[in-house]
Protein backbone atom coordinates (compact mmCIF):
# COMPACT_ATOMS: atom_id res chain seq x y z
CA UNK A 1 0.00 0.00 0.00
CA UNK A 2 2.68 2.07 0.89
CA UNK A 3 4.48 1.91 -2.61
CA UNK A 4 0.87 2.77 -4.69
CA UNK A 5 0.58 5.99 -1.95
CA UNK A 6 4.23 6.81 -2.64
CA UNK A 7 3.52 6.37 -6.73
CA UNK A 8 0.39 8.74 -6.59
CA UNK A 9 2.02 11.09 -4.77
CA UNK A 10 4.92 11.36 -7.47
CA UNK A 11 2.61 10.80 -9.98
CA UNK A 12 0.54 14.13 -8.32
CA UNK A 13 3.88 16.15 -7.90
CA UNK A 14 5.23 15.28 -11.11
CA UNK A 15 1.85 16.21 -13.11
CA UNK A 16 2.97 19.79 -11.25
CA UNK A 17 5.71 19.97 -11.84
CA UNK A 18 5.24 19.70 -15.70
CA UNK A 19 2.35 21.18 -15.95
CA UNK A 20 2.47 23.89 -18.78
CA UNK A 21 2.67 27.48 -16.99
CA UNK A 22 4.98 25.86 -14.73
CA UNK A 23 7.25 24.84 -17.58
CA UNK A 24 6.74 28.65 -18.94
CA UNK A 25 7.77 29.89 -15.95
CA UNK A 26 10.91 28.05 -15.70
CA UNK A 27 11.59 28.67 -19.43
CA UNK A 28 11.46 32.37 -18.67
CA UNK A 29 13.81 32.59 -15.59
CA UNK A 30 16.26 30.46 -16.74
CA UNK A 31 16.64 32.33 -19.89
CA UNK A 32 15.39 35.66 -18.76
CA UNK A 33 18.50 37.87 -19.44
CA UNK A 34 18.52 36.43 -23.32
CA UNK A 35 14.62 37.02 -23.79
CA UNK A 36 15.48 40.94 -22.62
CA UNK A 37 18.22 41.02 -25.27
CA UNK A 38 15.93 39.83 -28.02
CA UNK A 39 12.90 42.34 -26.82
CA UNK A 40 15.64 45.32 -26.60
CA UNK A 41 16.77 44.71 -30.35
CA UNK A 42 13.13 44.47 -31.67
CA UNK A 43 12.61 47.98 -29.88
CA UNK A 44 15.92 49.58 -30.94
CA UNK A 45 14.39 51.55 -34.25
CA UNK A 46 18.18 52.82 -35.41
CA UNK A 47 19.22 48.50 -35.28
CA UNK A 48 19.67 47.16 -38.85
CA UNK A 49 20.25 43.62 -39.55
CA UNK A 50 21.29 41.66 -42.58
CA UNK A 51 21.95 37.94 -43.08
CA UNK A 52 23.93 36.84 -45.91
CA UNK A 53 24.67 33.16 -45.68
CA UNK A 54 26.59 32.07 -42.66
CA UNK A 55 27.51 35.89 -42.24
CA UNK A 56 25.19 38.25 -40.55
CA UNK A 57 25.38 41.57 -39.82
CA UNK A 58 24.00 44.16 -37.44
CA UNK A 59 24.53 47.99 -37.91
CA UNK A 60 23.27 50.83 -36.44
CA UNK A 61 21.19 52.91 -39.54
CA UNK A 62 23.10 55.78 -38.64
CA UNK A 63 26.19 54.35 -39.48
CA UNK A 64 24.88 53.00 -42.65
CA UNK A 65 23.68 56.30 -43.52
CA UNK A 66 27.13 58.29 -42.67
CA UNK A 67 29.08 55.64 -44.32
CA UNK A 68 26.74 55.69 -47.59
CA UNK A 69 26.93 59.12 -48.11
CA UNK A 70 30.63 59.08 -48.05
CA UNK A 71 30.64 56.84 -50.39
CA UNK A 72 27.99 58.51 -52.72
CA UNK A 73 30.34 61.62 -52.54
CA UNK A 74 33.29 59.82 -53.30
CA UNK A 75 31.75 58.56 -56.38
CA UNK A 76 30.98 62.26 -57.27
CA UNK A 77 34.46 63.77 -56.81
CA UNK A 78 34.95 60.82 -59.07
CA UNK A 79 32.55 61.70 -61.66
CA UNK A 80 33.52 65.47 -62.10
CA UNK A 81 37.35 64.44 -61.82
CA UNK A 82 36.79 62.27 -64.78
CA UNK A 83 34.62 64.78 -66.55
CA UNK A 84 37.03 67.30 -66.37
CA UNK A 85 39.99 65.13 -67.35
CA UNK A 86 37.67 63.99 -70.20
CA UNK A 87 37.17 67.53 -71.40
CA UNK A 88 40.89 68.43 -71.29
CA UNK A 89 41.87 65.20 -73.02
CA UNK A 90 39.33 66.20 -75.88
CA UNK A 91 40.88 70.08 -75.59
CA UNK A 92 43.99 68.59 -76.43
CA UNK A 93 43.16 65.91 -79.47
CA UNK A 94 41.63 68.99 -80.95
CA UNK A 95 44.35 71.00 -80.69
CA UNK A 96 47.25 68.53 -82.15
CA UNK A 97 44.86 66.82 -84.62
CA UNK A 98 42.96 69.96 -85.76
CA UNK A 99 44.24 70.24 -89.31
CA UNK A 100 44.04 66.00 -89.67
CA UNK A 101 40.44 65.70 -88.37
CA UNK A 102 37.17 66.08 -90.93
CA UNK A 103 34.98 69.45 -89.70
CA UNK A 104 32.06 66.78 -88.86
CA UNK A 105 34.82 65.51 -86.13
CA UNK A 106 35.66 68.87 -85.17
CA UNK A 107 32.38 70.29 -84.87
CA UNK A 108 31.41 67.21 -82.67
CA UNK A 109 34.44 67.49 -80.57
CA UNK A 110 33.89 71.15 -79.86
CA UNK A 111 30.24 70.38 -79.35
CA UNK A 112 31.55 67.58 -76.49
CA UNK A 113 33.86 70.59 -74.97
CA UNK A 114 31.05 72.73 -74.62
CA UNK A 115 28.69 69.79 -73.08
CA UNK A 116 31.98 69.04 -70.93
CA UNK A 117 32.45 72.89 -69.95
CA UNK A 118 28.73 73.47 -68.98
CA UNK A 119 28.35 70.05 -66.67
CA UNK A 120 31.81 71.09 -64.92
CA UNK A 121 31.00 74.46 -64.21
CA UNK A 122 27.15 73.41 -63.01
CA UNK A 123 29.47 71.02 -61.06
CA UNK A 124 31.91 73.81 -59.48
CA UNK A 125 28.21 76.39 -58.94
CA UNK A 126 26.64 73.20 -57.09
CA UNK A 127 29.98 72.75 -54.53
CA UNK A 128 30.36 76.78 -53.78
CA UNK A 129 26.36 76.55 -52.73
Amino acid sequence: MDEINTLEWIERIGSLLLSFPLVIILILILYRKSIVKILSRFTDDNLVKAKVGPIELERKLEVIVEKGNSAVDRLNKINDLMAKSRQLELEIITGMFQMALPQEQKELLQEHIREFRKLNEESIASESR
